[in-house]
């Protein structure tokens, strides 16, 4: 508590400068604690020091404001990163995580409130599909709150087929595959490209039997990828099985998952590598990744189980891209 209370004061300091009290700029550890409770409390950490956080919650219990009250709604608040951090995707990241597990609990929309005079909080909320739904005032503040909350349902996408300019589409995509656990370390674009065994699946992309597919959301935003590519017995993919099977990734940004996204591009790509004249592909997923059950849904079939990953093939029959 006392870390986070910590936290919190330094990520609010610039909003006291202004003038603006919120809670978050002099509170104690007896209110940090009390208000995650009822929550999840979700914190970034960089070599053991907190550097950003968010509190989840299903339902903000409060009269105040009608619009927490609304069945569906879930809200999220205490958000804050350290200034020394801020501006590195941070809090893009912990914003996505809340967003996904609201969605998950069978949220619709997710709200949230902070100073109407906080102009750059409110643009950046915007850029997030955040739209204005109300005000409120709080007792313990000094200034009018304006409500915002997010739609969370899938906005309308588009699927289009990948060519040789994708490849820093793909490279960012593989990140978010590497980093699919939120509870691990989490590597950066460099630190992911600079492991062979990973910059494989993308490095020179764009050879003869590269593919995939791409979705995109109604801004011409990227939000999901799945892609083929051949690997040589010599230099194998984590799930090589045969010179002549491709192996294929999918990934899908939060907080994007959960949508039905993932079944829809494995079903365009192995339409894709049916219309190629693929016979099968392979994938290697971690057994920990829930992303597994979708693969077995689809007929992959695991052909090299390990104790942490499964090496699985889909043989593309006729019948394939019915299931």
């Amino acid at each position: 508590m006392a870390a986070l209370t910590d936290l919190l004061h330094r990520a609010y300091a610039g909003l006291a400068q202004r003038g603006l009290r919120y809670v978050a700029t002099s509170q104690d550890e007896d209110t940090t604690a009390r208000r995650i409770t009822g929550g999840t409390c979700l914190v970034a950490a960089l070599r053991n020091r907190l550097v950003g956080t968010i509190t989840f919650k299903p339902r903000l219990l409060t009269e105040v404001c009608d619009w927490y009250q609304r069945p569906g709604v879930a809200y999220c608040g205490q958000f804050g990163i350290s200034p020394d951090h801020q501006g590195l995707g941070i809090g893009s990241l912990l914003m996505d995580l809340v967003e996904e597990r609201a969605w998950s609990t069978g949220a619709h929309e997710i709200a949230l409130d902070t100073s109407d005079q906080a102009e750059d909080l409110i643009a950046w909320y915007r850029r997030r599909r955040y739209r204005l739904v109300g005000e409120v005032g709080w007792e313990m503040t000094n200034y009018r709150s304006v409500v915002l909350s997010k739609d969370l349902a899938l906005p309308d996408v588009t699927f289009r087929e990948l060519d040789g300019s994708d490849g820093h589409l793909l490279a960012s995509m593989l990140v978010e595959s590497v980093n699919w656990d939120p509870n691990r370390l989490r590597f950066a674009l460099p630190d992911v490209l600079a492991q062979s065994t990973f910059g494989r699946y993308v490095d020179g992309w764009g050879r003869h039997d590269d593919a995939g597919i791409a979705v995109e959301d109604d801004a011409g935003a990227p939000i999901g990828v799945a892609w083929r590519r051949s690997f040589p017995a010599g230099r194998p993919g984590f799930g090589f099985v045969a010179d002549d099977v491709p192996e294929i990734s999918v990934a899908v940004r939060r907080p994007w998952r959960g949508h039905g996204l993932g079944t829809r591009l494995l079903r365009a790509l192995e339409e894709q590598a049916q219309r190629a004249g693929i016979a099968a592909l392979s994938l290697s997923v971690e057994a920990a990744n829930p992303a597994h059950r979708l693969y077995e849904r689809r007929g992959y079939r695991m052909v090299a189980p390990t104790e942490n990953t499964h090496t699985m093939v889909l043989e593309l029959s006729a019948t394939a891209k019915d299931l």
